[in-house]
Formats: C-alpha cells, sequence, structure tokens
C-alpha cells in the first residue's frame, strides 16, 4: 500500500496505525496531551483534521469530552468534499469549521464562499412560524480573513485586496476572525515557528497609537457592523450570480 508524504519542514507525520494497540506509547502520550489540553481550555482547533485517522480522533476526543463535557472543538477540514466533512463531523463530533477567505482567488468566488459559510434563512422568508421542520444543516464556521499560518496578502495579491476581502467577510453570518499581522497590513509572512520577534505592546497606553496602525481602527468598525447585524437579525444572504456583485 502507497503512503503518501507531504513534506514540510516543522511537521512530522505520525504514524498511529488502526489500533492504539499499533503504537501504544504514541497514543498514551497524545492521550496525556488532551488531558493537558481539556483541563487547561474551554476547546481546542484540530490542524488538518482530514490528515488525522478518524478512529483516533474520535478516541481522543471523547477522551478530552470525559474529562470537559462542553469541550469546543474546531476543526481544519479541507477534504473538498461536503460530504466527507460532514462525515468527520458527525464522527468526531466537531463543533464548528475553519473557513479562509484566502482560498478564493477572485472576487465571484469569494462570494461563494461568503454564502456557503453564511447560516441564512431563505431569501424573502419575512415571517418565521414558531415550528419549523427539522432540516438538514451545513455545519458551522469560523470565517477568516486569514489564519496564523497563510502567507501575508499582500505578497499573495495587494494590499488593496485586504480592506475589500475584510469588508466580505464582515457580511458573513457566522463567526469571523483575522490575525494581528493582517490587520496592521504586514506585507510579509510572520512564520509561526521561526519567528522570534514580539508583537508591538497592547494595552490602554499604547491604544492611540495602535489604532493608527495598518486598519486596526477600520478593522474595529466592520467588526461592530458585523456585531450590529447579527443582533438586529439580519440573517439572509445571497449571491448574485449575474451581475457578479454581492447583495446583502
Amino acid at each position: 500500500m502507497c503512503r503518501d508524504l507531504i513534506e514540510w519542514s516543522d511537521v512530522i507525520k505520525l504514524r498511529y496505525g488502526s489500533n492504539r494497540e499499533d503504537c501504544p506509547i504514541l497514543y498514551s502520550y497524545m492521550k496525556e496531551y488532551t488531558r493537558l489540553i481539556a483541563t487547561t481550555f474551554h476547546g481546542c482547533r484540530l490542524d488538518n483534521c482530514h490528515s488525522t485517522p478518524l478512529w483516533f480522533a474520535q478516541e481522543i476526543m471523547d477522551y478530552a469530552r470525559q474529562i470537559n463535557n462542553n469541550f469546543y472543538i474546531n476543526a481544519e477540514l479541507f477534504t473538498g468534499n461536503i460530504l466527507i466533512d460532514n462525515y468527520f463531523l458527525n464522527e468526531i463530533g466537531i463543533n464548528s469549521l475553519v473557513r479562509e477567505s484566502c482560498r478564493a482567488f477572485d472576487p465571484y468566488n469569494l462570494g461563494e464562499i461568503v454564502l456557503s459559510v453564511s447560516s441564512s434563512d431563505p431569501i424573502g422568508s419575512f415571517i418565521q412560524s414558531n415550528v419549523r421542520p427539522l432540516l438538514s444543516s451545513k455545519p458551522y464556521s469560523w470565517f477568516y480573513d486569514q489564519t496564523h499560518d497563510n502567507p501575508s496578502e499582500i505578497e499573495r495579491r495587494s494590499v488593496e485586496d485586504v480592506l475589500p476581502r475584510s469588508a466580505c467577510v464582515s457580511f458573513a453570518n457566522c463567526s469571523i476572525g483575522s490575525n494581528r499581522g493582517y490587520d496592521e497590513l504586514v506585507p510579509h509572512h510572520i512564520h509561526v515557528v521561526y519567528e522570534t520577534r514580539f508583537y508591538p505592546k497592547w494595552g490602554y497606553q499604547y491604544q492611540q497609537t495602535n489604532q493608527q496602525t495598518g486598519m486596526i481602527s477600520i478593522k474595529k468598525v466592520l467588526n461592530k457592523f458585523h456585531i450590529d447585524l447579527a443582533q438586529q437579525g439580519f440573517t439572509q444572504v445571497r449571491f448574485n450570480f449575474t451581475s457578479k456583485k454581492l447583495t446583502f
């Protein structure tokens, strides 16, 4: 049987086998690591969840929830198939999925992603009945401008791309996120493994200075707008495919 290996300089691919008996030392080590996570934090992010054996992810996440019944699981799951995504969701008990705007390579594709991650009601559903039929729903998403391990969008595209992309993300009807390097318009990739420098301090005495950095003040407005849309009950999102423009 062929075993494919994607070489990353900062990652070691672990061979868990098909059950705990195949590698008991590794299983025990990861179980203890999970215990520390579940007793320290309210949840975790499963990076590359699709590359971890399903049986192992099931057992380890079940163990985490034995320790903490409300343990939240946010997963990076890029199978490219919604049916496979749903299978992982149901088998592991995943609460939400990581979704990234940088995976869109044109405005049309970005609009499709905004629509796909939004938990939206049908367009024109002005009156909602108190009793609604039980229907299948898509998984909940955390939609990011850029995550910690994405390359800089300024390097990949342009600085002019950053603000309209963030505006589109803020319209999504789901949780949204970003990172400080993106918001401060850092023009290069901040490597999560090899970077040793610290971010500038953030606090009351530095607040005025930091708000003038990059697009921090603009993101504050966009984030408030995102919250206002949610609190006021705007749940319908429509993408106009004919003109390739976003309509909210």
